[in-house]
């Protein structure tokens, strides 16, 4: 066995265990008999895990990242629109910046199935009271040491790095995670 997943079972399974109440690693599998890790395990691993799909009608990005935290993180977010995800979940923290929001996923101050509420100019749902119209959720760190997240974009489900977020204008405005 590799002696980097060992340890790395041994100090994080109690951790986990206590979180979730369930083991999240297991050793035990038959010699020989290959396991798919949960996308937990895979960014501990520093993997970015696959992005799953459902069958959501277009525009609903926050019914997919509620989903998709849930089965990739076991997360459960109180379902609602973009702009209602803040009232029935909690609220980290605001964000002010890309750069503030690199540094806090570089920093593992925000966590892979947190949701990041952004600002979509071009929105036809801005409201005045509107903080943010969009939603996205972060996965983690990829191999090239950017932060990535998902969500469903128009009809589409995309796998965007903070780059491409600040490409399309998706101004992060705060973190929220599950009650």
């Amino acid at each position: 066995m590799n002696y980097k997943k060992t340890l790395l079972n041994f100090l994080l399974v109690p951790l986990l265990a206590i979180a979730t109440a369930t083991p999240v690693f297991s050793d035990d599998n038959i010699e020989g008999e290959t396991t798919n890790p949960t996308a937990l395990e895979q960014t501990v691993q520093n993997e970015i895990p696959k992005t799953p799909k459902f069958n959501l009608r277009p525009y609903r990005c926050a019914n997919y990242a509620t989903q998709a935290a849930e089965k990739l993180y076991r997360k459960h977010y109180t379902p609602a629109n973009a702009w209602n995800l803040r009232d029935n979940n909690n609220i980290l923290f605001p964000i002010n910046s890309y750069e503030e929001l690199e540094t806090l996923a570089k920093d593992k101050i925000i966590q892979p199935g947190m949701i990041i509420g952004t600002y979509n100019p071009s929105s036809s749902r801005n409201k005045k009271n509107r903080l943010y119209t969009h939603v996205v959720l972060y996965i983690g760190i990829n191999k090239q040491g950017e932060p990535e997240f998902v969500h469903q974009w128009g009809s589409k489900i995309k796998q965007w790095t903070l780059s491409e977020l600040k490409a399309k204008k998706l101004k992060p405005i705060e973190v929220i995670d599950e009650n």
